[in-house]
């Protein structure tokens, strides 16, 4: 499956990439990011993608721009009875961590989340320390809905809660479209 945007597609892993993601895993650009950091095994990442092979509850993309994979997003953990899951993004390509593509990979997840797959909330969570991620989701609409603790490496860590509804998505989607043109990606 590929989700085609105006320059950002998604598409969705396949057993030729978990070579890719397993190195953007284990870099400390990204892992450091993580609830749960640290080394990925070859054994546990080749667990992990043949759990999500086999799920209807885990869609995991690769973002690509100009044909070159660029990070991954995800909708995770669909509960379709209560009609909603988890969901989360991140860019391994520093060049592409301050460029808007990631604002048209979230819009392309959103979408696809809340129309294609009829799901009314999408939950995020951020560790508190990831201060961009958390502007960032807050800005595509998610509201702060609480709090945990977790314990990362010894340390306690704040683990913060976001969701958003499929209707304050909806709301937002003008603003959204209007943003969009002015970026010039529609």
């Amino acid at each position: 499956m590929i989700i085609k945007g105006k320059r950002v597609s998604l598409k969705l892993i396949q057993r030729e990439d978990i070579e890719l993601i397993h190195n953007w895993c284990n870099s400390e650009d990204v892992n450091q990011f993580f609830i749960f950091p640290g080394y990925i095994s070859n054994e546990q990442q080749k667990k992990w993608f043949e759990k999500v092979l086999t799920s209807d509850r885990d869609y995991f993309f690769l973002i690509i721009v100009d044909g070159e994979p660029i990070g991954l997003t995800e909708i995770k953990n669909i509960d379709w009875d209560r009609r909603e899951g988890e969901t989360g993004i991140f860019i391994a390509k520093d060049e592409y961590k301050n460029d808007l593509v990631s604002f048209e990979a979230s819009y392309l997840i959103g979408k696809h989340f809340f129309e294609t797959l009829n799901l009314r909330k999408a939950k995020i969570e951020i560790l508190e320390s990831n201060k961009r991620a958390l502007r960032y989701n807050k800005a595509l609409g998610f509201k702060e809905v609480g709090k945990r603790e977790e314990t990362i490496d010894g340390e306690i860590c704040k683990v913060i809660l976001l969701e958003i509804s499929q209707n304050e998505y909806n709301k937002m989607e003008k603003e959204r479209e209007r943003l969009l043109i002015l970026l010039g990606y529609k």
